[in-house]
């Protein structure tokens, strides 16, 4: 499907956000379509940090500055993840980092522990998950594809699903899974005793991802580390999927 350049970016937009659950239906079985319709755009009112001037001109955006200042010196793809995390944060725990950060410029580890703590303690938090509930029958159709090894299927559902989120929850997402996938590297600095990385991020950032009492812990545990392990291709979309 051609979509004419001459259309405003409003209708462009709901016909991409159609044609994708079109294409999710052939995909998945979906019966409560009405649902994913009337969720068009939902959360989009959300906006981003840098785009709210209520929040650019408190106080404390200094912090968040010098957080950024901070992630821009290091040459290390763990710190700038974890830093890039933090521009989700609440104001108040974006401030204690960024002032405990301070106390500790060359001890590397300790900064990573921080880090990884305040992060951490966010998404452990009662919140709602990234993926949302509403999406619930994509979700366990996704888990079926992964538990009868149909990733190719699993790959696609997830990429057009992950369309269907507002954009605020999209890069949130995207930015928690490449900080858990930076952090999850075996040689990278150790975040539990007792556990490897990679289980230690599942267990600590699984809820904020996906929470829902129907879905089997077992099949929660599959998509989130098949998210994981495709970090970078699950934002992509296949044009001609949704064609």
């Amino acid at each position: 499907m051609k979509i004419g350049s001459s259309l405003p970016q409003k209708v462009v937009n709901e016909v991409w956000h159609e044609q994708t659950i079109l294409r999710l239906l052939q995909l998945v079985e979906l019966p409560l379509l009405d649902v994913l319709l009337d969720g068009r755009g939902s959360g989009s009112q959300l906006r981003s940090v840098d785009s709210d001037p209520d929040i650019l001109f408190t106080c404390n955006y200094l912090d968040r500055e010098i957080l950024k200042a901070f992630s821009d010196s290091q040459a290390d793809d763990w710190l700038s993840a974890a830093v890039d995390c933090l521009e989700f944060l609440p104001d108040q725990m974006v401030v204690d980092a960024s002032r405990n950060l301070a106390t500790c410029p060359e001890e590397t580890e300790k900064c990573k522990r921080l880090l990884y703590d305040t992060v951490v303690k966010y998404y452990n938090q009662n919140r709602e998950p990234l993926l949302r509930n509403h999406f619930f029958d994509i979700h366990t159709g996704i888990t079926e594809f992964l538990v009868n090894g149909k990733l190719e299927q699993a790959l696609e559902a997830i990429q057009l699903s992950l369309k269907l989120l507002d954009s605020r929850s999209r890069e949130e997402l995207r930015r928690l899974l490449c900080f858990m996938a930076v952090a999850a590297v075996p040689t990278e600095f150790r975040l539990q005793k007792d556990i490897e990385n990679r289980m230690a991020v599942k267990r600590a950032f699984t809820k904020a991802i996906v929470c829902h009492k129907s879905l089997a812990k077992g099949k929660v545990d599959l998509l989130v580390l098949f998210l994981l392990d495709n970090q970078k291709d699950v934002f992509k979309v296949n044009v001609h999927s949704v064609q």
